[in-house]
């Protein structure tokens, strides 16, 4: 009997974003769950900022109520980090691990750390700025510019203050450490090849 498969999108995403994938493995013959995460899809943001293990805990729930003992874990990106976590603290629930465009590792260079840190100082000094007419009328497409150019859009477009506090709690998270404690076997897909 195959193993059921569940499914992590990614940040900003929803299950919708793969029915295509589900109905392709469905007529392969599996069974196929694809929770919304919290504050996407039709799951509401969570109340408070969640980190990496609050999302884990929520699919393991999840998993739970669906009677689901062991299975096949995907994770996408953002889902790829709670994937990641969650194959560390409880192998004994994921058989299978892949992981498609799924950080999780701070930092790996020197002009990344430059570059976030950069980006953290300019949206402080740019948010005090902004404060002083005349410049309040052009305080949201400033913030617009600075968040594109950072490369975080996904921040700029989170609907709550709730969600906006997840997302920085998500991302300075390394998970590195993780990495070592799976022992699950596991493909990894990134990039165009």
């Amino acid at each position: 009997m195959k193993l059921p498969i569940i499914i992590l999108h990614g940040w900003g995403s929803s299950a919708a974003a793969w029915e295509k994938t589900k109905k392709l493995l469905e007529k392969a013959g599996y069974q196929v769950f694809i929770p919304d995460l919290p504050g996407f899809g039709k799951e509401p943001p969570p109340k408070n900022a969640w980190s990496v293990s609050d999302y884990v805990d929520f699919v393991l729930r999840f998993a739970k109520l669906a009677k689901l003992d062991k299975f096949v874990l995907i994770g996408h990106s953002f889902g790829g980090r709670i994937a990641i976590k969650l194959a560390a603290q409880s192998p004994q629930k994921v058989e299978k691990l892949i992981l498609t465009g799924a950080p999780g590792i701070r930092f790996a260079t020197l002009r990344e750390k430059i570059k976030v840190e950069t980006f953290a100082f300019v949206a402080k000094l740019g948010g005090l700025a902004f404060y002083v007419f005349p410049f309040t009328i052009f305080k949201p497409l400033a913030r617009k510019i600075l968040y594109w150019w950072s490369g975080s859009k996904d921040y700029y477009h989170a609907e709550s203050k709730g969600l906006k506090e997840t997302f920085k709690k998500v991302i300075y998270e390394d998970l590195a450490s993780c990495l070592e404690e799976i022992k699950t076997p596991t493909f990894l897909l990134w990039g165009e090849k």
